[in-house]
C-alpha cells in the first residue's frame, strides 16, 4: 500500500446509490491490533502504537433512524505525520497520484453527506472526491470549510461536466494539508456519516 506521504504531495436514497460506495455508513468496522477501522477504508490508526488513533468509531450519528454509527477523525499535533498525527480517511488506500478505489453504477452528480466540525488554530476540514473513466481521471471536485459545525449538517458536492465514469475515490482531511510537508494546526476533529451520490440519504424507507 503506498503511504500517506505520497499522497500528502498533492429524501430517502435508493440502496443503488449508497452502495456504490464502500461502508458509506461507517456501520461495520474490523479490529485490528488494539485498534479497528472502518471497513473499506484506509487511516493512520496504527502508526502512533497504543497512544492515539486518528479515526475512531463514535455513536453519535445522523440521521438517528439510520445505522448506529459514525467516523471520527482527530487531528494530533504531538505527533508527527509518521506516528499518525493526521485525521484522515479514504476509501480503499492512499494513493498519489489518485487512483479509483470503488466502482460507479452510473454517472453521479453530486457527492453528498453530513459532518460536523470543531476547528482549532485555522484548520479547515477539508473532502475530495474524483471520478475515473477506464483508469483517467476526469474530475476531481473538492469540500473546504473552517467553520465550527456543532450539529450534523448536510454537504453537497457537485460533480458536472465530466462525461462518463466508472469508478472513484473519497477521501477526507479533519484539516487542509497546503504542502507535503504541512501537517494540523490543531488538535481539530471531524465526524461523517452516511455518504451518497445524487441524492442525500434521509432516513429508511417505512
Amino acid at each position: 500500500m503506498k503511504t500517506v506521504i505520497l499522497w500528502i504531495a498533492i429524501g430517502f436514497v435508493g440502496t443503488t446509490a449508497m452502495a456504490q460506495i464502500p461502508n458509506y455508513g461507517f456501520e461495520d468496522w474490523e479490529t485490528v491490533g488494539n485498534y479497528e477501522v472502518p471497513t473499506g477504508w484506509a487511516t493512520m490508526n496504527g502508526l502512533s502504537g497504543t497512544s492515539f488513533n486518528s479515526c475512531t468509531k463514535s455513536t453519535d450519528h445522523y440521521p438517528e433512524n439510520v445505522g448506529q454509527y459514525s467516523v471520527r477523525l482527530e487531528n494530533n499535533t504531538a505527533l508527527s505525520q509518521l506516528t499518525g498525527s493526521f485525521g484522515t480517511i479514504a476509501t480503499g488506500s492512499f494513493t498519489y497520484p489518485l487512483a479509483p478505489e470503488f466502482a460507479l453504477e452510473s454517472d453521479p452528480t453530486s457527492f453528498n453527506g453530513y459532518y460536523k466540525y470543531a476547528p482549532l488554530n485555522g484548520d479547515e476540514a477539508w473532502f475530495t472526491v474524483a471520478l475515473f473513466n477506464n483508469g483517467v481521471q476526469v474530475a476531481n471536485e473538492q469540500f473546504t470549510s473552517g467553520t465550527a459545525v456543532n450539529d450534523w449538517t448536510a454537504f453537497s458536492i457537485p460533480l458536472t461536466g465530466y462525461g462518463t465514469a466508472d469508478s472513484a475515490f473519497f477521501m477526507a482531511f479533519a484539516f487542509k494539508p497546503q504542502s507535503q510537508i504541512d501537517g494540523p494546526n490543531g488538535n481539530s476533529v471531524l465526524y461523517l456519516d452516511n455518504l451518497s451520490f445524487d441524492e442525500a440519504i434521509t432516513g429508511i424507507e417505512s
